[in-house]
């Protein structure tokens, strides 16, 4: 009788086992990197050297309804720092994601960039201690994203509870719409935000891809409830090309507005290249700002280049 028992349960939690295997699966993934970087002569670069260390843990499957759940936990520099979950219930009803922090999945975050680049924005690794003109502002922490698409129109909405990064009061939230109707290979956005009570954001972009080549412009507005920060306006044009299948190549510039009666227009411009065989990339860039944060001489450089193997 005791054997028959030990035989019962173990059969019992065998069938349990393969049952959660069937419902969902957990995956690891990461990739092999190397970057060097090297800031302008005013600067110390230092070591120039660093690695990737940074691994993502995703689960996914499927509830009794059809819809696709799923999680991921990227454990970077031995701290978990970007971890959401998704609940996507299919193309009529949309996906929903909740961002335990760290993840900017929709609304203006999603579209804070639509200008094509093949590596780095123009404005990427700058000294800068203000928003460079770019929206997506707010919390990544305990915020809700809705994606849906209903034809050639596509709408993206965020929302973070008051205080939720404990910086600012109010509710962060942002909205956008994407239309893609009007002309083969072209898409339209616009959208519209606040972070907290200390800013409202807006945006508008279109893209265009032609043959190899990816044209986009943007042009987005931060206002501050702070009358002594000058509200920020900017203009941001890039074009890529792929060169082939394997090689894309990029130039870009922005130029921000800074508000106020003595802010010069920052100016950043740059260009990026990459190169992709199977599992290995490597991408360069070379970027530059002019009179950064509004200020006339804070000018600053920028150059980097990876080598990255994904597994």
């Amino acid at each position: 009788m005791n054997k028959l028992k030990k035989v019962g349960l173990t059969a019992l939690a065998g069938s349990l086992v393969a049952s959660s295997v069937y419902a969902g699966e957990l995956s690891v993934s990461g990739s092999w990197g190397l970057t060097y970087s090297s800031e302008d002569s005013d600067e110390v670069t230092g070591n120039p050297w660093s690695m990737g260390d940074s691994v993502t843990f995703s689960g996914s499957g499927e509830t009794d309804q059809g819809w696709a759940i799923g999680v991921s936990y990227e454990l970077d520099g031995g701290t978990y720092d970007d971890y959401k979950l998704t609940l996507d219930t299919g193309e009529d009803t949309g996906k929903l994601t909740f961002s335990g922090a760290s993840v900017g999945s929709s609304g203006l975050k999603a579209f804070s960039n639509q200008v094509p680049n093949a590596a780095e924005a123009v404005y990427g690794s700058m000294d800068s201690s203000n928003d460079n003109g770019v929206v997506g502002g707010g919390s990544t922490t305990g915020s809700w994203g809705y994606d849906v698409t209903m034809g050639s129109i596509g709408i993206s909405a965020y929302y973070a509870p008051e205080a939720a990064d404990g910086a600012t009061t109010g509710n962060d939230n942002s909205i956008h719409i994407k239309y893609s109707g009007l002309v083969d290979g072209l898409d339209v956005g616009v959208g519209v935000g606040e972070k907290g009570d200390t800013q409202d954001e807006e945006t508008i972009w279109a893209k265009y891809v032609w043959d190899s080549l990816t044209f986009g412009y943007q042009r987005s507005k931060i206002d501050y409830t702070a009358a002594a920060t000058g509200d920020e306006e900017a203009d941001h044009i890039g074009v890529s090309m792929a060169v082939n299948d394997n090689i894309s190549v990029s130039i870009g510039r922005q130029t921000v507005d800074m508000g106020g009666s003595t802010a010069t227009d920052e100016q950043s411009t740059g260009v990026s290249a990459s190169y992709t065989m199977g599992s290995m990339t490597i991408k360069g860039h070379a970027n530059q700002t002019d009179d950064g944060d509004g200020t006339s001489g804070k000018n600053d450089k920028s150059k980097g280049l990876s080598l990255s193997f994904s597994f």
